[in-house]
């Protein structure tokens, strides 16, 4: 992601990076992982986590989900919200019922849903989450922006996930979704305007999405395709207006096998049939590891996938410092601009 050079800031303490050129790919992935226990939140690696820098934690396990604020009012339990619900979660906005295959890497998924709009309605709800919101915007100066999503299920052949959907608009302050897991996100995202190969992205929100693959799905995905055939996996032209940063399966040559990555066009991966159909995308995209979890490797079109018209661009609000998507790692330069001669003692 390209910003301009923001304000200096004067009398700034240095900065010790964890990731340089020097770091390996498995070292710049922890930015994405949830910390070691005793890990100070406030060190190089610490400061640079997304679990420590997003706003609300999603922590899923076998018997229940927890939200907890994050590092910036000291992890506190946020209280399960009275709401209407379709889940036993008891929160809203979250989801861990639903499973569906990825024909990909040929599993089912163990699935946390984030809800864009019932996150945005918890977030005015007296009921829900709007006091937390406003201690946000006093503290933070923003309303809530970002969610890490901490899935600890672990099931034999399955294949544990993030998934956004109803994210066609975002929260006021836009929205960032991290975790350590293949995200997957559903439908319309940050996008007032649906024109397919539109660029106007003059009324967006500061967006990222952040995982360990991310696969787009349209928005005419039914949970209900389980592993049927490519041919019965229509799609609809779906827009999504967010920086990408994810792990990619990279080239290889497996026992005389030549594997290819698929290319930057794939990137984002896709599980329907899009023949015919348009993936609109503005934003920037950022490969900075392999993929972990979601590690098949891309094959030619006509198996799980068919290919879209792909009309993608640069945002062009990413150059300016202040519209980039929020808890994007962020890198400080020094630059000396007058200094004193001190006579010894």
């Amino acid at each position: 992601m390209t910003a301009t050079t923001p304000t200096t800031v004067p009398n700034a303490s240095s900065l010790t990076l964890p990731i340089s050129t020097n770091n390996s790919p498995s070292v710049v992935e922890q930015i994405t992982q949830p910390p070691p226990v005793g890990e100070d939140p406030h060190s190089p690696m610490g400061a640079a986590r997304y679990y420590n820098e997003c706003d609300l934690i999603v922590t899923t396990t076998a018997t229940n989900v927890t939200v907890k604020a994050g590092n910036w009012d000291s992890f506190g339990t946020v209280a399960p919200d009275t709401l209407a619900t379709n889940g036993s979660t008891g929160y809203s906005f979250i989801q861990t019922n639903a499973s569906f295959y990825d024909a990909r890497e040929q599993k089912w998924t163990l699935t946390t849903d984030l809800n864009v709009g019932a996150l945005t309605n918890w977030m005015n709800a007296a009921s829900g989450g709007k006091s937390l919101n406003q201690l946000a915007s006093s503290v933070e100066g923003h309303q809530l922006n970002s969610i890490y999503v901490y899935d600890q299920r672990v099931s034999s052949g399955k294949l544990t996930v993030a998934r956004v959907s109803n994210g066609q608009t975002l929260p006021p302050s836009g929205l960032t979704v991290a975790t350590d897991l293949p995200l997957y996100v559903k439908g319309q995202f940050n996008a007032p305007d649906t024109t397919p190969g539109s660029t106007n992205t003059a009324n967006t929100l500061p967006a990222s999405l952040v995982g360990d693959a991310i696969t787009v799905l349209s928005g005419n995905w039914s949970d209900a395709y389980g592993n049927n055939a490519l041919s019965a996996r229509t799609p609809a032209n779906t827009t999504v207006n967010a920086a990408f940063l994810a792990g990619i399966v990279q080239p290889t040559n497996t026992t005389g096998t030549l594997h290819y990555s698929g290319g930057v066009e794939n990137f984002p991966r896709f599980l329907e049939n899009w023949s015919g159909y348009t993936f609109t995308y503005n934003g920037s995209m950022v490969v900075m590891y392999p993929s972990q979890f979601a590690t098949n490797y891309w094959v030619q079109t006509g198996t799980y996938y068919n290919a879209p018209n792909r009309k993608w661009a640069f945002d062009v609000n990413f150059l300016d410092y202040r519209r980039l998507p929020p808890a994007t790692p962020q890198v400080r330069q020094l630059v000396r601009g007058q200094w004193n001669v001190v006579a010894g003692q």
